[in-house]
């Protein structure tokens, strides 16, 4: 009887300690309240329910519905959410720990390496007689070996990024062309010819570049493609040669004709293959030297559009000026490029973190390549329908410029940096050679194509001039 009585005991003690929600009932109220639970009893007019607030009564007036079930308990999602948001501020904090050891090992690295370096300076004795030896105290210690090969520097070093940014170019096919229109409309019609600067928008880029170094040397390669639109107005005026037209011979007297140029393509594509030294490296001011090869194939679809009229004939006429052009230089350059640490006494302590370093480059760019253009005037002319020809130019350029590009580069966790600048770009080409052909029958303007070259060469010189702004991402690591 006794041991009956404490398996009754046992039972209903285990039951009074076993996890209400794994039993739990749900009693939904009509005003919307929630009870989970075990229902322990209930009659035609209550419910008797147990909860973790304790055992409760409930008027099945109030009650909308009961679920018999196992429901989640609402305390206890609670928690388990508490638990996941521990569990990922754990992790994240394990992420930085490792950062911080990461960093922290660099910075050994870089401390065991100065170390060396003060004790190789020691067993050589410097020459303390150079009045001038102060000023130059942030150079190192030059030695022939290290010249070559720096046993206290990484083996290998890999270097990629990725960035976008805008464009704002002055296109080299655009003054030629001009020049071009304007000679042909002087000398073949007797008529003037003027264009505005091409004004620009929409023009951005992406750029892709990748390096790898070997101690202290690197190749790195670089492509980038740029795109932007253009629109300048333009007029022509002058006296309009008179034309046979159904064997009538048809006076036109001066035209008046204003329009537009669009340029709706223009389109650049460039690559940069270069082979360097590091002159500088360390923890303070770093130096590059670097030389290599250039090619840039661009691009464009020039527009003129424009309603041409007359004083003594009362047609008009809507005239075209197609060209299709294209441009293809290539070239070698050479120059520096470096960073420059700015004193930390400029922030605060807790923000030297955040202090950027600028980084600059500057080259010396020589280039030469070919100019080509086809052009196609047509004119649709309200009394009598449509004519035009076609004729096509090629130039042969070459000249020198330079390059130049200053920014601020930011560190970011886990070898990566951001870098925030802009860049900017002159090359003066003067021309080499210019090829003028056409399929007109017209014997004036057979002649023109063979006198152009000869005396008007010199007057096509142009020059590309690049202008833009990046965001790049970069990893870096030495290994």
């Amino acid at each position: 009887m006794k041991l009956r009585l404490h398996i009754l005991r046992s039972i209903l003690l285990l039951f009074a300690l076993f996890p209400v929600s794994l039993l739990a009932d749900r009693i939904v109220l009509r005003n919307g309240a929630i009870l989970n639970g075990q229902i322990i009893n209930q009659n035609q007019g209550s419910v008797v329910i147990r909860t973790r607030q304790g055992v409760q009564t409930i008027s099945k007036a109030t009650i909308a519905r009961i679920q018999y079930g196992d429901f989640p308990d609402p305390e206890e999602e609670r928690q388990k959410e508490e638990e996941r948001r521990k569990e990922a501020e754990r992790k994240r904090q394990e992420e930085l720990r490792q950062q911080e050891i990461r960093r922290q090992q660099e910075q050994q690295r870089r401390e065991e390496a100065e170390r060396q370096r003060n004790e190789n300076q020691e067993e050589e004795p410097q020459d303390q007689s150079r009045p001038d030896a102060g000023f130059f105290s942030w150079l190192p210690e030059f030695s022939f070996s290290r010249v070559l090969w720096d046993p206290d520097l990484g083996l290998h070093r890999m270097r990629a990024g990725l960035s976008v940014g805008t464009v704002n170019n002055d296109w080299l096919g655009v003054s030629p062309i001009r020049m071009f229109r304007q000679v042909d409309s002087l000398f073949g019609n007797s008529q003037v010819f003027s264009q505005a600067k091409l004004e620009t928008r929409n023009g951005w880029h992406s750029t892709a570049d990748l390096e790898y170094g070997i101690n202290r040397y690197f190749v790195a390669l670089q492509f980038s493609v740029s795109r932007q639109n253009g629109e300048a107005n333009v007029f022509r005026a002058g006296a309009q040669r008179d034309l046979f037209i159904d064997s009538v011979l048809t006076t036109f007297g001066n035209l008046t004709e204003p329009g537009v140029l669009s340029n709706d393509r223009m389109r650049w594509e460039e690559g940069r293959l270069l082979l360097g030294y590091q002159i500088l490296y360390g923890d303070g001011p770093e130096l590059d030297f670097f030389a290599g090869f250039n090619r840039s194939l661009s691009l464009a679809d020039l527009d003129y559009a424009g309603l041409t009229s007359f004083d003594q004939n009362p047609d008009q006429q809507y005239r075209l000026y197609i060209v299709r052009s294209f441009a293809n230089m290539k070239g070698w350059e050479a120059g520096l490029r470096g960073t420059i640490e700015l004193p930390s006494k400029w922030v605060p302590d807790n923000y030297q973190t955040y202090l950027p370093v600028v980084e600059w480059e500057g080259a010396y760019l020589s280039m030469k390549g070919t100019h080509h253009f086809s052009y196609i005037p047509v004119g649709f002319s309200l009394l009598y329908g449509a004519r035009g020809r076609t004729g096509a130019s090629t130039i042969d350029f070459e000249g020198t410029g330079g390059r130049g590009q200053i920014g601020f580069k930011f560190e970011l966790p886990s070898d990566f940096s951001l870098h925030v600048g802009g860049y900017g770009s002159t090359v003066l080409l003067k021309t080499h050679k210019l090829y003028n052909e056409n399929d007109d029958a017209d014997i004036q303007s057979a002649l023109r194509a063979q006198i152009f070259p000869i005396f008007l060469g010199g007057l096509f010189t142009t020059k590309e001039v690049h202008r833009g702004t990046y965001l790049r991402i970069q990893w870096e690591r030495r290994f």
